[in-house]
């Protein structure tokens, strides 16, 4: 049996930044789990539904024996979490989340049957020499505000001279031109 276990926080990192990722329609069931990659110094969570997708990459203290990969369902996560087991087998994949009151819960997945997306060939090749910087939580409040539109919202940004400006505010507008409706924001951001 392979396994691999995880720190304080781990999995709720794993969790919380990818179960809005996996695919809620049984119409691709692999879909429905989170993909985990596990390697020697780290581990890669991938979450896709078809539509958006989401890749984490966690590096931890303890070398792992042994790579592997599995699948594992989002669940609810208790509190007091201080350690996760995952392990697997040629049939299931384990999760055993061990509490700070001593005692564990394990959740048992049935491995699926396919082939997940090669996500590595829909993600392009990262620009060394270009890149954008900015507050995540200006961001994240950017787009909340608009996330109850149901339409296309587009980015803007500064050109001059066929370049972007070193220092640029991105603009974010919604396209509801035809009702009157214009929401526009202003975030900073840096080119580098």
């Amino acid at each position: 049996m392979k396994k691999v276990i995880l720190g304080t926080g781990m999995i709720e990192q794993i969790m919380n930044i990818t179960r809005d990722f996996v695919a809620k329609d049984n119409a691709r069931p692999l879909l429905k789990n989170i993909k985990l990659d596990v390697y020697k110094n780290k581990i890669e969570a991938t979450a896709i539904d078809g539509y958006k997708l989401a890749i984490l990459e966690l590096n931890y203290q303890n070398e792992n024996q042994e790579e592997f990969s599995c699948y594992i369902k989002p669940f609810k996560l208790p509190k007091g979490i201080i350690t996760t087991e995952i392990s697997v087998d040629e049939k299931y994949t384990y999760i055993t989340l061990n509490l700070n009151n001593n005692s564990a819960i394990t959740y048992t997945n049935i491995s699926d049957v396919g082939e997940f997306l090669n996500v590595k060939k829909i993600l392009p090749e990262l620009n060394e020499e270009f890149s954008i910087s900015f507050n995540a939580n200006y961001l994240a409040k950017m787009v909340n505000s608009v996330k109850d539109f149901n339409g296309n919202v587009k980015m803007y940004f500064s050109f001059e001279d066929g370049k972007l400006k070193k220092m640029t505010p991105m603009r974010i507008e919604t396209d509801l031109k035809d009702t009157g409706h214009i929401t526009s924001i202003l975030l900073p951001v840096r080119i580098f």
